[in-house]
């Protein structure tokens, strides 16, 4: 499955943008047929796949990813007018691992008992922290949940760039520091023994680094 997105046109004429994850693009034209869009141009984006079974990649557990790409969906899909049940069912059908479309069910079960969408994410802290709760449901109040969707998604994508640029800059030192213990470890305890023995075979008074060193190896 691949990640697709797509240009269109509401109901009201209205053009918008978005991505889509599906096997090929006549499944995007008749996913966006079914959210009332008129769809103009759609392209694969670059460098993004769905694992499918056999494939490296976990469809276990549910990442920011995961959240970022089911918001952004379900923002179009309120935008496009379509009710919440209808868009909820969507995204359940098209969701790929197993966990997520676990909680799209619950979801969509909260909402089908009259649950408001903020109530029933906040149902599942774990995915949805008390700030995505709390915009939804100032977005419900407000008649504007579309765009707070869309800036949720934004916020989540740079949350998580963010995460991982400082995860980078944290390894690189991490890695240097590894390399240092390890060598500093084999000098100590392999190479100076070694040493010391083949100035002792030799009748050879130490240098005073390297009975230091000694020293320092037998602590």
């Amino acid at each position: 499955m691949a990640r697709f997105r797509y240009e269109a046109l509401d109901r009201g004429g209205k053009a918008i943008t978005g991505e889509i994850a599906a096997e090929d693009a006549d499944e995007v034209k008749r996913r966006l047929r079914d959210m009332g869009y008129f769809p103009s141009r759609i392209s694969e984006a670059a460098q993004f796949r769905v694992a499918q079974p056999g494939q490296t990649g976990s469809r276990r557990g549910i990442n920011t990813s995961d959240i970022v790409v089911m918001t952004r969906q379900l923002a179009d899909m309120v935008a496009a007018s379509l009710p919440m049940f209808r868009s909820l069912t969507v995204l359940h059908e098209q969701a790929s691992k197993p966990a997520l479309k676990q909680l799209i069910e619950t979801i969509r079960t909260d909402v089908q008992e009259g649950r408001p969408l903020s109530e029933a994410l906040a149902r599942h802290p774990r995915h949805f922290p008390d700030l995505y709760v709390n915009m939804v449901r100032a977005g419900e109040t407000s008649g504007h949940l579309d765009a707070v969707l869309l800036r949720l998604a934004d916020f989540l994508e740079k949350s998580q760039r963010h995460r991982s640029q400082v995860i980078s800059a944290l390894l690189y030192p991490a890695v240097l520091i590894t390399v240092a213990i390890g060598a500093v470890t084999f000098v100590l305890g392999f190479l100076m023994p070694k040493l010391a023995a083949l100035f002792q075979e030799l009748e050879q008074t130490l240098p005073l680094i390297t009975q230091a060193l000694l020293a320092i190896a037998a602590c």
